[in-house]
């Protein structure tokens, strides 16, 4: 045998160059060594059995094997790869060269053994090695036409083997060993790979009825060469008898894609490459119209339907292909709803790991839709699947204009064609799906429900999308054919002559199955109508001369109900009885009046009239109550006519402005947005004419009970609410959502009040109302759920942001805008504050900025009842009304279950310096309050009422200059408290030092705000010392902070600081006088049980510790 040392240097050197990682310099030593190989064939060709030189050119050929089948197991650089070129190349010459079946058993001799010393990366090496080895012979065994053929087939089934075994061994080896059997059977031809499969068929067989990806991928690229009995044992196919070629319409059907789908799935392993299973998916469903069946069943509810990144990132992969090569048809289904929501979501969220991967996903849709040598047809159906989600979602997420710009980009012409043909699809009958079997039932449902009627869901979005892109014409055109299937359809009376409803629309009636299509009809006309309603606001909002711009569909539907009613050739889908057609004839001639009228309160009135007639086709039975009365108000509220005088009270019509308020709180019982938003926008043009019976009946909804829907128990008012809600009782009450549904009508309701108070911050009925939402507010506190917590803080929110901060206050001369009527709602809303609720913070904010409004309007009609003018600005006197509610306040106040906060009065001294100065004497005495006996109520109300003080005292020399003579004037008590409060006792040192601070501040501001005179000539400084002296001489020692005020205060009064010894903690002498005086103390009673043994402790001790050893 020969060894490297009998072999030249040159051609040891074309074994180190194949081990390159250049391919060229590889492949240049592949044919050099080839080369020498051959040069060297005509050599000695006997076998003496003894060493042979360089010169014999078989032993140099067995070397060259011998070292071929060793170096596929090296992992370094390049040598697997150009030892197996080589290999190939050697086993494939015809003339004295390598056999392949020779190579099969150099390798096995060759090639390194596996045993449990092996180190992973060497096991994974070696069964590297063996797969390229395989992979090297299979292309030779092509090449050897010289050999039998039962020799080839012999060899090419011990590869088939070989490969099985290794996919055997590893997962990652599955896909590799597949290819080697595809390789072998492009190398050998189907004829002869025919037997082949013969010769390993029991291999085969076992592999091609596995559950992998490698297993369907080989199952289908070799079902045309497999023999006929394999061919039925595999479960890949879809038919048990396949014959000729695979049909891949059959293989792309949705009943054997679910059969197919989890090996699909499962080879999203090999991330982040796509598997060759799904290439070969991807190359053959659209040419077998299976696009949209392979992404729906395998990609829309498999790979984007799990948590997994890889499976994610192989559907972003999948889509990227699908997309190149779908039809117009096919793209909306692609923008499936899993899809865009993974989209989305990894777009808007950079730190997720497929965000890049979205980034390039939407770049690459992008660029598809912006190719010069797509169709446009293709273009418009990806630019309205993008618009699906909003005309800006994808813009703002990716914060750019991409999507924006290629809706500009696109030509008029091409969107109207394109909508021409989405016009056919909706009207057209979907087929019956050939594998859904079963009754005439079962087939019926499937077809409402299958693939068919979804493209016909799919056109109406993608209509949908276009609005942006169509003139006013089409979307007016787009409106008529929303409008008319959703609530028409086509008699069969036939007339002759012209009609005036579109002859697109009467030829082209909706074919059967039509329930779902008129519902998503429905939803998408109510959509453009709301859509195209804010685009009016929003252009009339920014320049009168865009809004012609934008065309009025609400009005023209409006008008084609009109006459469609009138065409005999159309019918609605759900006919209004006779009685509720007269109801809406009156609201059309009340829609007639409001455009003849120039009164502009009609214009405002008239959407609500349109949308209600709209509505009506689509349930005549929910809306028609709420239309009864409709007519006669908008009659009155445009042309008023004089009541006649020989009615009596009792016979009394209500005013016209009630029963249209009551008819607007019903409809927010509705689930409509757009009604609901009409709604509120028509409130807002009549809430000038709103009466107070109006106002009493949003305030009885927002402060009513939250169980019951019926009249007498929910919310008392007019019937017309009552039964609004009575018709949609059932359906709430199956879905047990009774409860959250009166809750949202609350909210709908306090959402309507909040236009009210912005649009009539002066309403006399603010006031009252303002009590009653407060008591409200309480009781939802008070439920503790957080619904009720929402409620409250959305009544809160009422109250503090639109309701106080009216700038208009009240006026008129009604008995509820009346000095004493005002006066008695303060009063109550200090008591509420005074009660408290459960979450403090939210109802203190509420009740503070309550009983703030109702002041400052309680100061202007009192001012105004006086018949004076308004004073100005730091001249204004506190009224009498005020000050005794404030006075009963700061009464309360002094109660230790008083829930008054200090904020409470000092938001009001605040804007209120007149009443602060007028309530100055029962501020200073709760300043002395219990200065003579410790207690801590007394310790705290003492620092808050010197809280309270000194921001009074600090701001009034520039707000309200009369505060200094009041002070001036009121010394004497001044000194008399402050004395007390310095001298009072404190246990609690922080207080104390606290409240000697907040003293000293006192002082030293009511010198500044006296100005000239000194404050030694208006205060007892007497009295001050002593109490100082009589402070420092209490036990404990003094904080630092109260030594520091009292130095500044002795400094003021121009005296020293009192040189006192501090008191000792107890007179012994005082204290047993004391307990001589004191009458004798109760003995208190002994909570222990009473020993049932007299007394003996020994026997009870006993008694327990034998209890204890028994138990």
């Amino acid at each position: 045998m020969v060894d490297a040392r009998e072999v030249r240097s040159e051609v040891l050197a074309h074994f180190w160059t194949l081990a390159s990682d250049d391919g060229a310099r590889r492949m240049a030593a592949c044919e050099a060594l080839m080369g020498d190989l051959r040069a060297r064939g005509g050599g000695g060709d006997e076998d003496d059995g003894e060493t042979v030189n360089d010169g014999d050119g078989a032993d140099v050929r067995a070397y060259a094997l011998r070292r071929l089948t060793r170096g596929l197991s090296s992992g370094r650089a390049g040598a697997r790869r150009g030892f197996a070129l080589a290999l190939s190349e050697l086993a494939s010459e015809e003339t004295r060269g390598t056999t392949p079946a020779a190579a099969l058993r150099a390798m096995d001799e060759n090639e390194p053994a596996i045993t449990k010393s092996t180190k992973g990366d060497e096991v994974r090496d070696i069964l590297l090695g063996r797969l390229f080895g395989a992979v090297a012979i299979a292309m030779a065994l092509g090449e050897r036409k010289d050999l039998e053929r039962e020799e080839r087939a012999r060899v090419g089934a011990e590869i088939a083997r070989r490969a099985r075994a290794l996919a055997k061994e590893k997962v990652y080896l599955a896909e590799p060993a597949a290819l080697c059997v595809l390789e072998l059977k492009k190398s050998i031809g189907d004829d002869l790979f025919v037997a082949v499969a013969k010769e390993a068929s029991e291999d085969l067989s076992e592999w091609l009825n596995g559950d992998g990806a490698e297993s369907l991928w080989l199952a289908c690229e070799l079902h045309d060469v497999l023999p006929a009995k394999m061919r039925e044992n595999v479960a890949w196919f879809p038919g048990s008898k396949s014959k000729g070629k695979l049909n891949w319409s059959d293989v792309c059907t949705r009943a054997h894609l679910g059969k197919i789908s989890n090996a699909l799935l499962e080879a999203a392993h090999a991330h982040p490459r796509m598997h060759e299973a799904w290439s070969m998916m991807l190359r053959e469903a659209p040419a077998a119209g299976g696009t949209v069946a392979l992404w729906e069943v395998v990609c829309e509810e498999g790979l984007f339907a799990t948590g997994s990144h890889q499976r994610r990132f192989l559907g972003f992969r999948v889509f990227d292909a699908l997309l190149a090569s779908a039809t117009a048809q096919e793209i909306p289904a692609l923008f499936s709803t899993n899809f865009i929501k993974c989209l989305l979501n990894n777009l808007n969220a950079p730190d997720n790991y497929l965000h890049e991967c979205a980034i390039d996903c939407l770049a690459r849709i992008v660029t598809y839709a912006s190719d010069k040598n797509n169709a446009s047809d293709k273009k418009i159906a990806v630019i309205a699947a993008l618009q699906r989600e909003g005309p800006t979602r994808f813009d703002r997420v990716t914060k750019t204009n991409a999507v924006q710009e290629l809706v500009n980009s696109l030509d008029n012409k091409d969107a109207v064609h394109y909508l021409e043909s989405m016009y056919a699809i909706v009207t057209t009958a979907p087929e019956q799906d050939p594998d859904v079997v079963g009754t005439e039932e079962e087939l019926a449902s499937a077809l409402a429900s299958g693939t068919g009627q979804k493209r016909r869901l799919w056109a109406l979005e993608q209509m949908t999308g276009l609005i942006p892109m169509l003139p006013n014409d089409k979307v007016l055109e787009l409106m008529q054919f929303m409008l008319f299937h959703a609530y028409y359809k086509t008699s069969d009376k036939t007339k002759k002559g012209k009609s005036s409803v579109p002859k697109m629309i009467l030829e082209s009636p909706l074919e059967e199955p039509v329930g779902s299509v008129r519902v998503a009809c429905a939803t998408r006309f109510l959509a453009m109508i709301n859509a195209n309603i804010r685009a009016q606001r929003a252009a009339t909002n920014k320049d009168a001369d865009t809004t012609g711009d934008t065309i009025d569909l609400l009005s023209s539907a409006t008008s084609f109900c009109r006459s469609l009613e009138t065409e005999q050739r159309v019918v609605m889908c759900d006919a209004i009885p006779k009685d509720c057609m007269e109801v809406r004839n009156e609201l059309f001639k009340a829609l007639d009046l409001c455009e003849e009228s120039d009164d502009e309160l009609a214009k405002k009135v008239m959407p609500l009239i349109c949308v209600l007639s709209v509505l009506q086709v689509s349930d005549w039975r929910e809306f028609t109550p709420a239309m009864q009365d409709l007519p006669r108000c908008v009659t009155e509220l445009v042309s008023p006519k004089k009541k006649s005088k020989s009615k009596k009270k009792d016979e009394e019509e209500p005013e016209a402005i009630d029963v249209l308020t009551d008819i607007l709180l019903s409809l927010l019982a509705q689930p409509s947005a757009l009604l609901r938003d009409v709604v509120e926008h028509t409130f807002k043009a009549i809430s000038g004419k709103v009466s107070k019976a109006g106002v009493e009946d949003m305030l009885r909804i927002i402060a009513g009970p939250e169980a019951g829907m019926d009249d007498a128990a929910m919310f008392r008012i007019d019937k017309l609410l009552a039964e609004a809600f009575k018709s949609r009782q059932q359906d709430l009450m199956r879905k047990k959502n009774l409860k959250r549904a009166t809750r949202d009508f609350k909210f709908r309701v306090i959402s309507l009040f909040e236009i009210y108070a912005k649009t009539q911050p002066g309403s006399a009925y603010l006031p009252s109302a303002i009590v009653t939402l407060l008591d409200a507010m309480r009781e939802s506190l008070g439920k503790q759920d957080p619904q009720s917590t929402q409620l409250a803080e959305r009544i809160s929110s009422l109250i503090v942001k639109h309701i106080s901060h009216a700038r208009d206050l009240p006026e008129g001369d009604d008995e509820d805008v009346a000095a004493a009527a005002i006066e008695s709602k303060l009063k109550s809303v200090i008591v509420s504050a005074n009660r408290g609720a459960t979450d403090a913070q939210v109802f203190n904010k509420a009740s503070g900025a309550a009983a703030s409004y109702l002041l400052r309007v309680l100061e202007a009609v009192s001012q105004r009842e006086k018949g004076g003018k308004a004073p100005e600005p730091g001249h204004e006197v506190a009224s009498d009304h005020a000050i005794e509610c404030y006075r009963d306040a700061l009464k309360m106040f002094k109660s230790k279950k008083s829930r008054l906060k200090t904020g409470f009065f000092s938001q009001t001294f605040t804007r209120h310096p007149a009443l602060a100065a007028a309530l100055l004497p029962e501020l200073f005495g709760l300043a002395a309050l219990d200065a003579d006996k410790p207690s801590a109520r007394g310790e705290f109300l003492r620092l808050e009422a010197l809280k309270l003080i000194n921001p009074v005292i600090q701001s009034g020399k520039k707000r309200y200059p009369g505060l200094a003579k009041m002070v001036a004037k009121s010394m004497k008590m001044i000194s008399t408290s402050l004395a007390s409060a310095i001298g009072a006792t404190y246990k609690n040192k922080n207080t104390r030092a606290d409240a000697c601070q907040q003293i000293v501040i006192c002082i030293e501001s009511i010198d500044r705000l006296l100005g000239d005179a000194s404050i030694t000539s208006v205060i007892n400084v007497d009295g001050i010392v002593a109490a100082v002296a009589e402070q420092m001489a209490h036990p404990p020692a003094m904080p630092q902070k109260a030594q520091k005020a009292f130095a500044r205060l002795c400094a003021l009064l121009s005296c020293s600081v009192p040189d006192v010894e501090m008191r000792e903690t107890a007179d012994v002498e005082d204290a047993s006088a004391s307990e001589d005086e004191a009458p004798p103390k109760k003995e208190k009673k002994s909570k222990k049980r009473a020993s049932t043994d007299d007394g003996d402790e020994k026997s009870s001790k006993s008694k327990k510790k034998k209890r204890s050893e028994m138990k």
